[in-house]
């Protein structure tokens, strides 16, 4: 009976002992697919992106008090003064981003008379229309309560467009206010969000700003990477939408290769791969979310960075390849982890998978470790023996310097451009933590677009995040921009997480590691949601999208192995999330288009669409 024990023992062994996962590489075909997914993806996310044509040269008012006073050559009967603001500080007063400017007018610049409402700045990089101005007057004094803010153009108008009343001089002794008038050509009469900054565009863009011009950061409640992209973005093409937009809509048309490599190495074949990589690309907050200049975007890319190098690992066992061949991909799920962390403290809460996934590796190997101690006379038992602790060891030292050193020196590291302020400094970096943490632990302020996480997963409450100007657009017509997520991949959500979880229970022995890297990576990013208290958004749930996704195409791909084929349900559902992508595209990205379709598009009574 001993021999007979002693060979079953070696056969369990061998069988519980966890094969390194052979090398998928994707093929030529591989490239094409991503890249035709990709181009044509980018074309829907970079069209009317945004104005790389907006004033940009301004009046800097440096002190309370400064003014200007604007000729218009004649008395005209002007009715509205466009001004576009550009950078404005926090008021001395009461640190609030607002600036009111009093108006006074003359048709002789002897005799003035005030205005009885101030004109008032509350936004940046934004057109503001003024219209309480008298019937005729020549001169337009504006006086500031307060400094440190820019206009950066100047225009007055009739009733209508076609009534436009050039600035004749500027007069003011700062050698600044001549650059009122300097960029008419960029002067826009119905202005939408394609020429402004709208939702959280009142903040990053303006931090990236600041950024550049060394001034202190206004948005300091979350890590500065993701200004810091803004700001590259705002190098190249300027101080305009086009310009603060362009990275995050490239990370977002990045993300198709990205999840369609996440798709081909955890799904093993190209028709899954692309399939995975077709639903992100047709989800409506991918589109939405990587349009606006916001700093969710590079979140969520580096979240799939992150996952995807951590199932590299765990696919591999160091029995088999050794640590060094290990290190590579952990070193950069660790590097994607710092880049993510840098950009939002969401990012940590994926760390909480990552650490669960190392260790789960780790607990494999122990588990091979000892059951190779139950049967020491094979060569690869004794292989395990011996190579464990040392392994284990180099394994532990490695993941603890990959994903605590080497992301601490990312972190620090985004932090440059901040420090870099004139207000700033080294101890900007340890004063801004604390002050985070207690910024996001304390915020009690509502929302009207505010949801809870268990809205979610059902498209519950979508983020309404432009509004239009109903003084530009005809009646009967609407333009909103909404955030939110395509029903047909959304509200598979739960499903989806269920059929999952159900799948690693029934193959608890031998589990599948791409589908437990999309349970765990989902958990990690949804549930830390279930403890905050603080107001939180729909697209807080943006970075769980593609493992929902990967989830999706597992259970497309069982069917299709059972059936020995895609099913005709599989191809229908495919074609029904690219014809919602195309009805919807409207309301996610902010065209013209009738009330009454934009109401037909209302599935749940709570969605505004615009």
């Amino acid at each position: 009976m001993e021999p007979k024990k002693s060979e079953n023992d070696f056969k369990g062994f061998m069988r519980n002992l966890q094969k390194t996962a052979p090398a998928v590489k994707l093929v030529w075909l591989d490239y094409v697919l991503m890249l035709i997914l990709t181009v044509f993806y980018a074309v829907f996310a970079f069209y009317h992106l945004g104005s790389l044509s907006v004033p940009e040269s301004g009046w800097y008012a440096e002190e309370p008090g400064e003014g200007v006073v604007l000729d218009l050559g004649e008395v005209v009967p002007a009715r509205q003064l466009y001004l576009y603001t550009g950078w404005i500080d926090r008021r001395r007063a009461d640190q609030e981003v607002l600036r009111d400017l009093t108006v006074s007018y003359s048709a002789d610049g002897e005799n003035w008379t005030a205005a009885e409402t101030p004109l008032v700045l509350d936004t940046v990089f934004m057109w503001h229309v003024y219209r309480d101005l008298p019937e005729d007057f020549r001169y337009l004094s504006l006086s500031c309560d307060d400094g440190r803010f820019y206009v950066n153009e100047a225009a007055f108008f009739g009733e209508t467009e076609a009534e436009w009343f050039p600035v004749s001089a500027i007069l003011s002794g700062n050698a600044t206010a001549q650059h009122l008038n300097d960029e008419q050509e960029r002067v826009v009469y119905d202005f939408t969000w394609y020429e402004t900054s709208y939702f959280d565009e009142i903040y990053h863009p303006r931090t990236a700003f600041e950024f550049i011009t060394h001034r202190y950061p206004y948005e300091n409640t979350h890590p500065p990477l993701g200004k810091a992209i803004i700001a590259c973005g705002m190098l190249l093409f300027g101080v305009n939408p086009f310009g603060w937009r362009f990275f995050g809509t490239l990370c977002g048309v990045l993300m198709v290769p990205a999840v369609y490599v996440m798709g081909k190495k955890m799904l093993k074949k190209t028709s899954f791969a692309c399939i995975a990589a077709f639903l992100f690309s047709f989800d409506f907050m991918h589109l939405s979310q990587t349009r606006l200049a916001t700093i969710d975007s590079y979140t969520a890319f580096f979240v799939m960075g992150m996952y995807l190098f951590m199932f590299l690992y765990i696919e591999k066992n160091f029995y088999e390849t050794g640590v060094k061949k290990t290190l590579l991909p952990l070193f950069a799920s660790g590097i994607c982890f710092g880049l993510g962390a840098a950009t939002k403290w969401q990012g940590l809460y994926a760390g909480l998978g990552l650490a669960f996934l190392f260790f789960y590796s780790l607990a494999r190997r122990y588990l091979e470790y000892r059951r190779a101690l139950r049967n020491p006379q094979t060569p690869m038992a004794e292989r395990v023996i011996c190579s464990f602790k040392p392994m284990a060891a180099k394994t532990i030292l490695a993941g603890f310097g990959f994903f605590v050193l080497v992301p601490l020196v990312i972190y620090f590291l985004s932090y440059i451009p901040a420090m870099r302020s004139e207000a700033t400094g080294l101890s900007f970096f340890f004063t801004n933590q604390s002050s985070m943490y207690r910024y996001h632990a304390n915020l009690e302020a509502g929302h009207n677009y505010g949801s809870a996480w268990w809205q979610w997963p059902f498209d519950y409450k979508p983020l309404y995040a432009y509004s239009p100007n109903r003084d530009f657009i005809p009646e009967g017509t609407s333009m909103g921009i909404t955030s939110f997520g395509n029903p047909a991949i959304w509200w598979m959500t739960i499903p989806a997480v269920a059929w999952s979880l159900w799948q690693l229970w029934k193959n608890r022995k031998q589990q599948d590691l791409g589908l437990l890297t999309a349970v765990v990576g989902f958990f990690s990013l949804y549930v830390p949601w279930i403890f905050v208290t603080r107001t939180a958004f729909i697209y807080h749930f943006f970075p769980c999208v593609v493992f929902v996704v990967l989830m999706i195409v597992y259970y497309i791909r069982q069917l299709a192995e059972k059936r020995k084929g895609l099913p005709a349900l599989a191809w229908a559902y495919l074609i029904f999330v690219f014809v919602l992508f195309i009805l919807y595209y409207p309301v996610l990205t902010g065209m013209a288009i009738p009330t009454e379709y934009a109401m037909w598009l209302r599935w749940i009574p709570g969605w505004v669409l615009g």
